[in-house]
């Protein structure tokens, strides 16, 4: 069976979208193009990415860069030479545009989606030229992938009722990841040991150190915590590190927090397998990939309310939180931790996950 020729174009790769990528070249004669080599924010070891994918990718390498928006030449002859059934883009770019033009010109005959990471609460604050492109490409398109029911279903009810909405959360492969993490066992007891942890609740954050992670209030929740015998560790760098380190060194609790960096692959792996609690506190968070990391491995979580990945916390797994309210942080945690027994680095904990990625994935994929 000959299958439908898919070309994507999306802004750089990243570890959270591997999976979803190489099924994409399973299912499809795929060709990915990415805008960058890699992804502005955050410098992934895109060696060790690329070794996980099962094509090979190429990239738009003319064009430039303003006002944080993407503008890369030679996009519509790319279109032209691969003579795609399906294109895929992300957000309403410049590409978006461009493949709206192609799909005009192939008589309707192409069929284009677009990938939206947006949360509720960006979707409401999208404004100017973001929120026109977003309300007069719509109608033109085939459908919009989201994150999340609850995003697809706001912007049914606030954008375009009559829209095609398709709906995958930004989530890994859990067979593929949990044999990642079981490789970094090793790792966590030597953390386990290096850091004086036996007999400590963990509570993690990963992630890039700027305000709009909001680690400030995560810190002092800590103050507020009843809880004995626990240790906050802080993944990540940003331009707010400095500063963080000072509140962590003025906090009550400053003994218990630990800032070591950032980290990837193994080093990062074998905190997700030590945390007795995740805390994700951002203030503005399309997604929040690291999320579906955490309760891979077993973490409880306790996810910000405005975070797009709210959408796989359940009473089974974790709880949601006022990412302004430190005490109602700290009274969650407090909850958390005082039932959670010593970690078992000998083998992995239960999957926290709600569903597998494969019954998400595959039901997008017959949609498209």
């Amino acid at each position: 069976m000959t299958k439908n020729k898919l070309l994507l174009f999306h802004p750089a790769l990243a570890p959270y979208r591997i999976d979803f990528f190489n099924e994409l070249n399973s299912y499809f004669e795929t060709t990915i193009y990415f805008n960058y080599g890699n992804v502005r924010d955050q410098k992934f070891n895109q060696s060790r990415l690329l070794e996980k994918l099962d094509f090979a990718p190429k990239y738009l390498s003319k064009g430039f860069t303003i006002k944080g928006r993407s503008i890369r030449f030679g996009v519509l002859l790319k279109m032209i030479k691969t003579n795609p059934d399906v294109i895929i883009v992300s957000e309403h770019s410049q590409i978006a545009i461009l493949a709206n033009f192609y799909k005009i010109w192939k008589g309707n005959k192409v069929r284009v989606y677009t990938i939206s990471d947006d949360s509720i609460r960006n979707s409401i604050d999208r404004k100017n030229i973001r929120k026109w492109l977003r309300k007069s490409l719509t109608k033109r398109l085939d459908g919009i992938i989201f994150n999340s029911e609850k995003v697809a279903d706001w912007f049914g009810e606030n954008v375009s009722p009559d829209q095609k909405r398709l709906v995958l959360p930004i989530i890994h492969d859990e067979k593929k990841f949990r044999n990642e993490l079981e490789k970094s066992l090793g790792q966590a007891e030597e953390y386990k040991s290096q850091y004086h942890l036996k007999d400590k609740k963990v509570i993690l954050f990963v992630g890039r150190l700027v305000s709009v992670k909001n680690v400030t209030t995560l810190i002092k929740a800590t103050e507020f915590l009843v809880t004995k015998n626990w240790c906050l560790v802080i993944v990540g760098s940003g331009n707010l590190e400095n500063e963080l380190r000072k509140e962590a060194q003025e906090s009550k609790k400053t003994e218990h927090i630990i800032f070591t960096g950032r980290l990837e692959g193994e080093k990062l792996n074998a905190w997700f397998n030590l945390a007795d609690i995740f805390v994700l506190p951002s203030v503005h968070e399309p997604f929040g990939a690291v999320v579906n990391e955490a309760l891979i491995a077993g973490c409880t979580v306790l996810c910000s309310n405005v975070a797009g990945a709210q959408s796989l916390i359940d009473a089974s797994n974790g709880d949601l939180f006022d990412s302004q309210n430190p005490i109602e942080l700290a009274s969650k945690m407090d909850k958390f931790l005082k039932a959670k027994n010593e970690t078992n680095l000998n083998t992995l904990r239960e999957n926290k996950m709600p569903f597998p990625f494969y019954e998400k994935v595959n039901f997008m994929l017959k949609q498209l």
